[in-house]
């Protein structure tokens, strides 16, 4: 309960943390609500896992109501981050969503929905992201081994989305990386 705390306020905190503090505190809550998704593939497992993918929602809510609009969508992504930092696990471990479809000559040409997990991070752009969120989505990239040359944010690899879609927790990564 006492590391809980520890990194609720490291999540609120104004401060920009360095790595070292991040990945010491390498056990942070998840809540799984994996259970909620309807996604087809839901149980598969993951192939040749080795990209990252930053979304945002183009939108507010909650966690459960992006999985609600994933499930009418019929899309699914491992992760949500909501406004306050909260980490949720969307889809159960291992499983490979529904939630990048690289169509620019950015993207890597092995790059696909096996080949990649994802994080929808609850805002209406890129400039509606929080650093608190940044920190989190930082946190599960590490946590998960991911590469920061393999990190890309959705507008990069894909063309109808907006250009700055996951840029800047990409550049808050790359400046707290190291």
């Amino acid at each position: 309960l006492e590391h809980l705390k520890v990194l609720q306020k490291k999540l609120s905190s104004t401060e920009v943390p360095n790595r070292s503090k991040i990945l010491k505190e390498s056990s942070f809550s998840v809540n799984d609500i994996s259970g909620s998704s309807t996604m087809k593939g839901k149980g598969n497992p993951l192939k040749d896992d080795k990209y990252f993918i930053l979304h945002h929602t183009a939108g507010r809510g909650t966690p459960q109501g992006v999985v609600g609009i994933l499930n009418r969508r019929r899309l699914g992504v491992q992760w949500v981050i909501d406004r306050d930092g909260g980490i949720y696990q969307t889809l159960p471990k291992g499983s490979f969503g529904q939630h990048v479809a690289p169509n620019k000559s950015s993207a890597p040409s092995d790059m696909s929905n096996r080949t990649s997990q994802g994080v929808e991070i609850i805002g209406s752009n890129d400039k509606d992201i929080l650093i608190k969120q940044c920190k989190s989505a930082l946190m599960i990239i590490k946590d998960l081994g991911y590469s920061l040359s393999n990190v890309y944010g959705h507008g990069e690899v894909q063309s109808n989305k907006q250009a700055t879609e996951g840029q800047k927790c990409k550049r808050y990564a790359t400046k707290y990386w190291s």
